[in-house]
């Protein structure tokens, strides 16, 4: 009988029974009728109540989607109407411990992209807080990277895996989620420079970052550091540079940074007048 309702009914009897059906009648109906994903997507929010129990029955599938496809639609189509109606349970450290990667970084994606949090009994800390304890979980290891996987094989780790949740990172979760030797195969990759980028982050993370990076890579060209992490840099990697080039990092140097570094005073010796003017601005916190 349940198989030849049509999503229209469906609706039309949740409808009535609201708010009498209980979480676990719904989530019988919604386990047990083959359209269910239909009627989450043609059908309209009935109630805010009956969305955030229909939610909850749905969201196990939609964690642990596993392919691409499924992920997109689930989260883009099926539960668009569903998801701002997510609440701490549903986006928290035991539930996430079930999802898929792909289904987490889109999940990660979508929270970060200016979700709603005023309406919602969670904050941004505590999705970072189920963030945390997902991606510890790796022991060491970088969770939800795979090199040979073309889906997990981004060395954008930090962009995919925390986002715009990257300001509450501290120096202890940093290391927790990855040892420095394997933070190396991410610390160069430009678009986790431009994440590391941000005023908000604890000064000992991105020292300790900008440090791994060096490490990694003694040679990394200082021009390529964005914003405030040419503050962190090695006085040693300012060897001389074409005119254009020491003007930009010298600009650079002085906007955004604070203290006077007599290592790197000495690479900016120049016999140049406007390197001069440059210099004697200098004010800056390299280490």
């Amino acid at each position: 009988i349940l198989s030849s309702i049509s999503t229209e009914e469906l609706s039309e009897y949740l409808k009535s029974t609201n708010p009498v059906i209980n979480g676990s009648e719904l989530c019988t109906l919604l386990n047990n009728y083959n359209r269910t994903t239909q009627y989450l997507e043609m059908e309209p929010v009935l109630s805010s109540a009956l969305a955030s129990r229909t939610l909850e029955c749905v969201w196990p599938r939609a964690l642990s989607a596993s392919s691409q496809a499924d992920v997109e639609q689930w989260y883009n189509v099926t539960l668009l109407q569903y998801l701002p109606y997510l609440s701490s349970q549903l986006i928290s450290s035991t539930q996430l411990s079930g999802a898929s990667c792909l289904s987490y970084r889109k999940l990660v994606s979508i929270l970060g992209d200016n979700y709603t949090f005023a309406a919602a009994d969670f904050t941004p800390a505590d999705v970072y807080s189920s963030i945390k304890e997902y991606l510890s979980s790796g022991n060491g290891s970088p969770r939800c990277y795979n090199s040979s996987d073309p889906l997990l094989n981004s060395t954008a780790w930090f962009v995919d895996n925390i986002g715009f949740f990257i300001t509450f990172i501290t120096l202890t979760d940093l290391q927790s989620f990855l040892s420095g030797n394997i933070l190396g195969l991410f610390v160069e990759n430009s678009e986790n420079l431009q994440l590391f980028n941000n005023s908000k982050i604890a000064v000992n993370v991105t020292e300790y970052y900008t440090t791994q990076l060096y490490i990694q890579n003694s040679n990394f060209n200082p021009l390529r550091l964005p914003g405030a992490l040419i503050c962190n840099a090695p006085g040693s990697v300012f060897v001389p540079f074409g005119v254009e080039d020491t003007q930009t990092i010298l600009s650079n140097i002085n906007k955004f940074c604070s203290k006077t570094n007599p290592e790197v005073k000495s690479q900016f010796s120049f016999p140049v007048p406007i390197m001069k003017t440059d210099f004697y601005h200098l004010n800056i916190s390299i280490h």
